[in-house]
């Protein structure tokens, strides 16, 4: 169980601690938001690791540059949803700069 200022967090009953945002329709919404933009950027990682990187080493250079900006976008997604939701549950997001 994870508690932020003693609110328990978990997936069935996450409470924001901040404004308008707080409703349970908006929690869900991020947390699908996070799961489908982590998976799909899993599977995008995963086929240029291994067997795949000898394909997308095969690819000209406009669409190896091309597919890394799109993983990047990706993780800037992931990125602005959690830092959406460290700012609601009044924790501060370390990780973005």
């Amino acid at each position: 169980m994870t508690k932020v200022n003693n609110t328990e967090i978990n997936a069935r009953n996450i409470n924001y601690l901040g404004d308008s945002l707080s409703s349970p329709k908006y929690v869900e919404d991020d947390i699908d938001a996070l799961t489908r933009l982590s998976s799909q950027l899993k599977a995008m990682m995963v086929a240029i690791t291994g067997e795949g990187f000898e394909y997308f080493n095969l690819l000209n250079e406009k669409l190896k540059e091309d597919y890394l900006w799109a993983c990047a976008d990706k993780a800037r997604e992931i990125d602005e949803v959690a830092g959406r939701m460290s700012v609601d549950w009044g924790c501060e997001n370390k990780a973005s700069n």
